[in-house]
C-alpha cells in the first residue's frame, strides 16, 4: 500500500476509551495485521483488504461511505454504531479493531471490524442486546 494513503485503525476499548493509529508500511502494521493488500476489482477498480494473523477474526468487511442517501439507508445505523463508539456513548465487552482503508472509489471507504477469536461469543451476544447481532453489522457493511 502507499504511504501516501495510509489506513486506519481505531481501537475500541471496553472502558469507553478509543485510539486511531494510522500505517502504511509493514513495520507499520498494527499486531493483529499480518498482511495488507490491494484487491483488484476489475481493470481499474479495487479496495484495500488485510490478512489477519492467527487469533483474530473479521466479523465483517465491506464499504463505508459518509454520504448515505435512501440507496445505502443501512449505513446510517453502522455510523450511529461508530459514532457512539467514538464518544463513549457506547462500550464494547472486549477490544474491538475497526479497519479503514482505500478503494478506488472516491465515496467509499474499505472496512473491517476485527476482535480476537476467544471473544467472538461476548460480542456476538453484545452486538445482539444493541443492534441485530453480526449478521446486523455484516449487512451494514455489504
Amino acid at each position: 500500500m502507499s504511504k501516501e494513503y495510509p489506513s486506519s485503525l481505531v481501537t475500541y476499548h471496553p472502558d469507553g476509551s478509543n485510539e486511531k493509529t494510522t500505517f502504511g508500511s509493514k513495520k507499520e502494521y498494527p499486531a493483529m495485521i499480518k498482511k495488507e493488500k490491494w484487491v483488484n476489482s476489475d481493470g481499474w477498480r479495487g479496495y484495500t483488504d488485510w490478512e489477519l494473523k492467527e487469533g483474530y477474526i473479521e466479523i465483517a468487511d465491506g464499504w463505508v461511505t459518509s454520504f448515505i442517501d435512501s440507496t445505502v439507508e443501512r449505513k446510517r445505523e453502522l455510523s450511529e454504531m461508530f459514532e457512539d463508539l467514538q464518544e463513549g456513548k457506547i462500550k464494547p465487552p472486549c477490544e474491538i479493531y475497526w479497519l479503514f482503508g482505500i478503494t478506488s472509489n472516491v465515496f467509499s471507504t474499505a472496512s473491517a471490524i476485527v476482535i480476537e477469536k476467544e471473544n467472538e461469543e461476548v460480542l456476538a451476544k453484545w452486538l445482539d442486546e444493541i443492534n441485530g447481532g453480526i449478521e446486523g453489522v455484516k449487512e451494514m457493511l455489504s
